[in-house]
């Protein structure tokens, strides 16, 4: 397997590109070998079938009703054991089974589910307070209902999220009893049964071609920064997966060159776009792997594109000079405080610092005794070192998916070593900011 690629002088792009064509038309039910299917044995001249002495299950009852109308819900069922045998062993097997039912998108302005379920306790007091909850992607589990109060510092677990809410982790998965059921292509939950490479339930990859494909490269073949094309994926394919493991940004464009997924020379946000009749990925990780991933078949070709980048050269760090752009970074950050550096890491593309609050001059959201504070840069800028204390301009950071609520310190942000003078200095700042029209909500000796 080829490396990956970091470095733009070294490889410019690795994209992996697998697709499969199909050249027989796939089958909506599960195949089956002669004996899955089962036969029947004929006993005596009258063929009758002897008698039942052993544990057995009843028929399935019908299917519940579905527990959301639109944007996939579930359906439960139930059987009974009948017993014949008071010592014989138990039938094996669930007494229940759920179903995936409607699946079909929620009309626009449906509030998402989890939304729904976290905007439920808008109205309850917690703690004494009332806050507006939105969700949070909080890593305690897929089917946590995390919501994160709105214009705070902090989120709040309140259980199991609603039987039929999607999985955070699981692209085709369900919440049943607090657990992630996977979705069987039988749309069975938990069931083992998939679909082939050529997109047939519990097929066996015989009705279709497999085409894979690598693309690497040092420079474009253009000789120039910006699109180009990596390969053309036919209309009718199915389970497409292309990934990207260098620095650059994949792209996606039409027949019609209209591109879908970051272009015009803009970055889209991962999550899930109707493409050629199909549904297609889009997925982005800290450190830039990406993917697109589709289960098809097009209606279309597409082309795939990747947005060659200029690697990003930390060059020197400029620090913050000047009382005026003190007290202009004082009055705008939503955090001046003193901490102490226990640690550095790097996280992908970004440093991420642990870091002890010894004492806050200004905090417009709350902030705790030990936080995390990131940096988006591996460069060193602002430079801090591992048992120092600085004093700390930062700001809040909420990504646009509302999975990221953490405290940055940006490339230009003010730093300084801690000295007594500039505790005192800090401390006199409030009014600058009054005589220059800035609204604070300074919180002092936290």
């Amino acid at each position: 397997m080829l490396p990956s690629c970091r470095l733009a002088h070294q490889c410019l792009a690795t994209v992996y590109a697998v697709l499969v064509l199909l050249i027989t038309p796939a089958f909506s039910q599960v195949q089956r070998t002669p004996i899955e299917r089962g036969f029947l044995n004929w006993f005596g001249p009258e063929h009758s079938l002897p008698l039942r002495s052993s544990n057995e299950w009843g028929s399935w009852q019908s299917w519940s009703p579905c527990s959301r109308t639109c944007g996939g819900g579930a359906a439960v069922r139930t059987r009974q054991c009948i017993k014949r045998d008071s010592a014989g062993p138990d039938c094996p097997g669930d007494t229940r089974q759920y179903q995936v039912c409607n699946m079909k998108d929620c009309p626009s302005g449906v509030t998402d589910f989890r939304h729904f379920q976290c905007s439920a306790y808008n109205n309850k007091p917690l703690m004494g307070n009332y806050y507006r909850w939105l969700p949070f992607q909080s890593g305690q589990g897929d089917c946590e209902l995390s919501c994160l109060a709105q214009g705070q510092n902090f989120y709040y677990n309140f259980g199991r999220v609603l039987d039929g809410t999607s999985c955070h982790a699981e692209y085709n998965g369900i919440c049943i009893n607090g657990q992630c059921l996977k979705v069987g292509c039988d749309l069975i939950l938990g069931s083992d049964e998939k679909t082939d490479i050529c997109g047939v339930c519990g097929g066996q990859n015989v009705s279709c071609q497999h085409h894979r494909n690598i693309y690497t490269t040092k420079y474009p073949a253009s000789g120039l920064f910006g699109y180009n094309e990596v390969t053309m994926i036919p209309a009718g394919a199915t389970n497409i997966r292309v990934t990207d493991k260098s620095n650059n940004y994949l792209a996606l464009r039409n027949r019609n060159y209209h591109y879908v997924i970051n272009g015009n020379w803009a970055i889209s946000f991962p999550g899930v776009f109707n493409v050629a009749g199909t549904k297609v990925q889009y997925k982005r990780s800290a450190d830039n792997q990406e993917s697109f991933e589709a289960t098809g078949p097009t209606d279309e070709d597409l082309h795939v594109m990747i947005r060659f980048l200029i690697a990003d050269k930390c060059g020197k760090c400029r620090k913050v000079k000047g009382r005026q752009n003190k007290i202009k970074q004082y009055c705008q950050k939503d955090f001046v405080f003193r901490g102490r550096i226990v640690s550095k890491k790097i996280v992908g593309k970004e440093t991420c610092y642990d870091v002890q609050v010894i004492i806050t001059y200004k905090n417009k959201f709350p902030i705790m005794r030990r936080e995390y504070m990131w940096v988006p840069n591996t460069c060193d800028c602002p430079s801090l070192l591992e048992k120092r204390e600085y004093i700390l301009m930062a700001r809040r950071h909420v990504n646009y998916e509302k999975t990221l609520n953490r405290i940055l310190l940006e490339r230009d942000s003010f730093v300084r070593l801690y000295k007594p003078k500039e505790d005192k200095m800090l401390r006199d700042l409030d009014k600058e900011c009054a005589k220059s029209g800035y609204q604070t909500n300074p919180k002092p000796n936290q």
